[in-house]
């Protein structure tokens, strides 16, 4: 974090898979100018397609999602970041079976949504490149976020890049 803006005021990290050492990281920072505090969550959830997959990542979700819960007993703002291993592709069933992209659909139910659908369309840079594109160097362009910011409800976006280097 940028620490002319803000300072540290806790943070720490949650078990979401001990079995196959997936953790997430939490900070809980303080705007410099203001005092007021917000959380940013990462996580990097377990890669795959299709159901059984999907079934691991709502797992892990539950267990980031309450931990965060337990520990935000103010109810301030939570910035979720990460690499989801998720989108709209998953819930592909001709491609996936069974397959439903957990990360969007939990965040969903606590009407957490992804920054980019938040952002004016004038004022996004590169939503149309996946954020993942396996090492290829042909961008790929269907606009898969398997990487993603998430923002609570009320939050405002102002704007939205894909920073890219090819």
């Amino acid at each position: 974090f940028r620490s002319d803006k803000f300072t540290s005021a806790g943070g720490g990290w949650i078990t979401l898979d001990s079995a196959t050492s997936k953790f997430a990281t939490w900070e809980k920072l303080r705007v410099s100018a203001t005092g007021s505090t917000f959380y940013v969550v990462n996580a990097h959830l377990t890669s795959g397609k299709g159901a059984a997959k999907d079934k691991q990542r709502e797992l892990e979700m539950s267990r980031m999602y309450t931990a965060v819960a337990k520990e935000n007993v103010y109810g301030v703002p939570v910035l979720w970041a990460g690499d989801w291993n998720s989108n709209a592709d998953n819930a592909n069933q001709s491609k996936y079976k069974g397959g439903y992209d957990a990360p969007r659909n939990f965040f969903a139910r606590y009407g957490i949504r992804d920054s980019v659908t938040l952002a004016a369309a004038n004022r996004k840079v590169n939503a149309q490149l996946n954020s993942s594109n396996y090492g290829e160097v042909t961008p790929k362009t269907s606009g898969h976020h398997i990487d993603a910011i998430l923002v609570g409800p009320g939050a405002v976006v102002n704007s939205w890049a894909l920073v890219t280097r090819f």
